[in-house]
């Protein structure tokens, strides 16, 4: 009931501040893997989907990219970002990262061409006129070497 959010907002804070001792919270993301541009290949990806199926008690991997620099970066739709990605290793793929745009990762994408940018997501097979493309759905980026000077 909407009367007792103030209680609830009340019991939550006190439950922290006991658990954290004043230390603030830090978001994580846990990965299960590295894998470079190169090496996501549709072979890799067949091979990561032996795992399956994922759900509860089975999530679906999540990969770090390191290095990669955005070669292309456009908005599509109203707030999702379409990337094309360079690896430090030569190799390319295909990004996306849905409800991204208004994210400060979202903006690094497509505001700083050219950057070294590390990049977690999943990877999922792209097929389009009869190719098949590995695409790195991104969930979350951070500069490699911290944020480019303007």
């Amino acid at each position: 009931a909407q009367d007792k959010l103030p209680a609830l907002k009340d019991f939550i804070a006190a439950r922290f501040q006991d658990e954290l001792d004043g230390t603030p919270l830090v978001p994580t993301m846990l990965v299960d893997g590295l894998v470079q541009a190169r090496g996501a290949t549709p072979e890799f990806l067949g091979s990561v989907e032996r795992l399956a199926p994922f759900g509860s008690g089975n999530a679906e991997p999540r990969f770090v990219l390191p290095e990669q620099r955005i070669a292309m970066a456009e908005l599509v739709g109203t707030n999702h970002v379409r990337c094309r990605l360079t690896g430090p290793d030569g190799g390319r793929m295909k990004a996306i990262a849905f409800r991204a745009a208004g994210e400060e990762w979202g903006k690094a994408l497509l505001n700083h061409r050219g950057a070294a940018l590390h990049l977690a997501g999943r990877l999922k097979l792209d097929t389009w006129q009869g190719r098949e493309e590995v695409q790195l759905q991104i969930e979350d980026a951070a500069f490699a070497a911290g944020p480019p000077r303007l």
